[in-house]
């Protein structure tokens, strides 16, 4: 039995926090973009595409974070 604790920090949760971070800040954006935004971008058509691409952003960060976590999170085969 192993008893080894990694000491402090390492290159793999650094990777993990970066990560999870870009995760919360792109369900933040959506957030914002859909809820903040939405009164705004009635006003006028810049407004208003400037909220799709927001949203468009927003999921591509989402995305690309929870991939890379998912990745990160698997076990080699």
């Amino acid at each position: 039995m192993s008893t080894d604790v990694a000491a402090g920090p390492t290159r793999a949760n650094h990777g993990i926090a970066i990560w999870a971070a870009a995760l919360v800040a792109g369900i933040a954006l959506v957030l914002t973009a859909q809820f903040l935004i939405d009164g705004w971008a009635d006003s006028s058509d810049t407004a208003h595409w400037t909220q799709h691409a927001l949203l468009f952003v927003a999921g591509l960060t989402t995305g690309a974070a929870g991939l890379r976590l998912y990745q990160l999170g698997s076990r080699p085969a």
